[in-house]
């Protein structure tokens, strides 16, 4: 009784041990994850550093291809000095928002998540045209002056690259998982094996 009780104990530490070494593999594809990520994320040079004005009361469509790089991830900033409301959309959207009446224009432009405020950050991709797409639009009584600037990211894939990345890092992952769950099912039978194989001396001898 006492060697059995030896033994489970035994195999729950290897257990452990192994149940680590699994969670110790997760850390590293997640930390690896992460540093893919920052390392897509880091800001470069501005392509684009612009002074606009827009006028009270008005909406403001901007379209920027200077420097500007096709389907390319891009960063941007903008800075007002007065609230006012605005997002970066799709060739789709900023083409069919000027085709619509002012009441319909501002109940689609709600549906945008726009930013209300005097400043925004974020992400936007160049169109196959190299192109980017914004609107704007100032609630105020005078002239609002906006600031935008826009940067390339250093070492940015693309989102296509970045889903394949993705897809074989949880391929590896799995595929370890299942290696080691394998090797270990297969290590606890032959322990299992080979003890029913002891005689009742030899699992005492064992035991001590």
């Amino acid at each position: 009784m006492i060697s059995n009780t030896v033994q489970y104990k035994a195999r729950e530490i290897k257990m452990n041990k192994n149940t680590k070494s699994v969670l110790s593999v997760l850390i590293l594809i997640v930390l690896s994850t992460q540093f893919l990520i920052y390392h897509t994320n880091v800001k470069g040079d501005a392509v684009l550093d612009e002074t606009y004005n827009i006028p009270a009361e008005s909406w403001y469509f901007i379209l920027e291809s200077e420097n500007i790089t096709a389907s390319t991830i891009y960063t941007f900033e903008w800075a007002s000095d007065a609230i006012i409301q605005g997002t970066p959309v799709v060739q789709s959207d900023y083409e069919l928002m000027q085709t619509m009446s002012l009441l319909e224009r501002s109940a689609y432009f709600e549906g945008l998540s726009y930013k209300e405020g005097i400043a925004d950050t974020g992400k936007v991709t160049a169109n196959e045209n190299g192109e980017v797409f914004f609107v704007f639009f100032n609630f105020q009584s005078s002239s609002v002056a906006l600031d935008m600037a826009l940067s390339a990211n250093t070492g940015a894939l693309s989102p296509a690259m970045i889903g394949l990345i993705a897809a074989l890092a949880t391929i590896i992952f799995l595929s370890i998982v299942v290696y080691i769950t394998v090797k270990i099912r297969q290590k606890m039978i032959k322990e299992a094996e080979e003890e029913e194989e002891l005689t009742p001396q030899q699992r005492y001898m064992k035991g001590m």
